[in-house]
């Protein structure tokens, strides 16, 4: 998803309300169907189910880019979020995730400034091309200063999800601990436009 303008700020703290006022639950106590917040660190869902961050160039599961293009008259704010399935795991238990319809509140840790889209890198050019940021111009007039912001889930984060699940065999469980005992399930965690999951990676909502 694209954008072009300002956009409503309120998200995050939406997303730290949800997942504060939850009870945190582990993963593997979990009743499917309850609302909850479980925590957990990534891991892939599947090896190839990877995305790449248009301003770090990292692997990641999920990213948020800020770009403004500041011009000596005005300022523009253009933005991009894609986000692909993922696990958590925790205790050696896992939930996958769908972040399609989650709120986000997640830290923008890679900031750069570029002057002029001739100063930025292969990764922000292309990001420039696809927000259809205009061109730099080719007179006198000095081109754009551009500011990127960008957030991202990848392997290792440790985040804090709120939502509620439904559970499924788990094909990477241990194989004697599911012989010794019940049948090890996973959690699938997805929301919806009506009721959408929180995803944070801030300290804040880890507990």
């Amino acid at each position: 998803m694209t954008w072009s303008g300002e956009r409503e700020y309120g998200e995050p703290e939406v997303a730290r309300q949800m997942l504060q006022q939850a009870p945190i639950v582990p993963i593997a106590v979990l009743p499917e169907n309850t609302f909850g917040r479980v925590r957990g660190v990534c891991t892939p869902f599947r090896e190839l189910n990877v995305l790449i961050a248009p301003v770090s160039g990292r692997s990641c599961f999920l990213y948020l880019v800020h770009v403004e293009a500041i011009y000596p008259d005005r300022r523009h704010v253009y933005g991009e979020r894609r986000a692909t399935p993922f696990v958590i795991e925790e205790d050696d238990h896992r939930a996958i995730v769908d972040p399609a319809h989650g709120l986000l509140r997640i830290r923008y840790e890679h900031v750069a400034t570029r002057y002029g889209a001739r100063g930025a890198t292969p990764y922000e050019q292309v990001l420039l091309r696809r927000l259809g940021v205009p061109e730099d111009p080719n007179d006198f007039r000095p081109p754009p200063r551009y500011v990127f912001q960008e957030a991202r889930i990848e392997s290792g984060s440790r985040v804090a999800i709120f939502g509620s699940g439904t559970r499924e065999a788990d094909p990477d469980a241990d194989p004697v601990a599911m012989y010794r005992g019940e049948p090890q399930t996973r959690l699938r965690i997805a929301g919806s436009p009506r009721g959408p999951i929180a995803i944070s990676n801030d300290p804040d909502t880890l507990g």
